[in-house]
């Protein structure tokens, strides 16, 4: 009996100690999570500037592109263009 009141008196103060080390570790973890989920949400801003940007940029090359002159190549190597 005495004996198992030495191993508990002696492991108290680790299990003290694994407390902290685990609110610790848990703490830095939830930092951890809160800088990932900033930066997803970075990224995910990124890349709805860059769609918006893609689309505006995409519209005005199809407008140039319609906006051409058509352009019939025939065999014998003459074009026809028709504005």
């Amino acid at each position: 009996m005495q004996q198992n009141k030495e191993l508990v008196r002696r492991e108290k103060p680790l299990d003290c100690h694994n407390v902290y080390f685990f609110i610790a570790r848990k703490a830095a973890l939830a930092v951890l999570v809160d800088e990932e989920t900033e930066l997803l949400a970075t990224i995910d801003r990124y890349k709805t500037e860059a769609q918006k940007y893609n689309k505006e940029v995409n519209i005005q090359n199809f407008l140039e592109r319609v906006a051409q002159p058509k352009k019939w190549k025939y065999k014998d190597g003459t074009t026809t263009e028709m504005e």
